[in-house]
């Protein structure tokens, strides 16, 4: 009996010491990363990136910003850094002002249309910062161009309408990526080596 107890007690308290520990965002391996900034003197809404491919690959893309801080979390210090944190609905210490800054991913072909997006994500609920994953059309003749965009967000990143930059500060991100050929089926060595990141 008091062994059944032990055991019992054991495993809530690593249940308990699960849950206490801090989320964090797992990335994948061999990603490549691009260090940015919007806003500033220049009044940028958004960066863009290009690549091409011949399709049959997955992009894959994130992004490091409001994950950061750089003036800790106390609620005067908010309006005091260079970042303003994005407030969200019943998010633990977010700011009041619902002006925050947030960021979209949007991959955008050669005729200017926006063909995947991402925005903050609604679960988890902690994680603030874009993901995005978007399947790349196989393509018969030359490789297309693309064009990746880090972006300040409206009410939809499904489109170009972006809005005013600020100009006071500079908002810096890290974009993460990968672009990765869809292996045939297969041994599995050389699926994985067919998926490498090609960047």
């Amino acid at each position: 009996m008091r062994a059944t107890r032990w055991v019992v007690g054991g495993a809530a308290l690593l249940l308990v010491g699960a849950l206490s520990l801090p989320a964090q965002v797992i990335r994948e391996d061999g990603v490549k990363s691009v260090a940015g900034t919007l806003g500033g003197i220049e009044g940028r809404a958004y960066m863009e990136y290009s690549f091409s491919s011949a399709g049959d690959e997955i992009l894959f893309a994130s992004i490091d910003a409001m994950t950061y801080q750089n003036a800790g979390r106390n609620a005067e210090e908010h309006a005091s850094g260079l970042i303003t944190p994005m407030a969200g609905a019943g998010d633990e210490g977010a700011c009041e002002d619902e002006s925050g800054d947030q960021l979209c991913l949007q991959l955008v072909d050669a005729t200017g249309e926006v063909l995947c997006w991402a925005e903050r994500p609604k679960n988890p609920g902690w994680q603030r910062d874009p993901r995005l994953v978007c399947i790349l059309p196989t393509v018969r003749s030359k490789p297309e161009p693309y064009f990746l965009r880090v972006a300040l967000a409206d009410q939809s990143c499904a489109d170009l309408v972006y809005p005013e930059a600020p100009q006071d500060r500079l908002i810096p991100y890290l974009l993460n990526v990968s672009l990765r050929r869809i292996a045939p089926e297969g041994p599995l060595a050389t699926a994985v080596a067919l998926s490498k990141n090609r960047l």
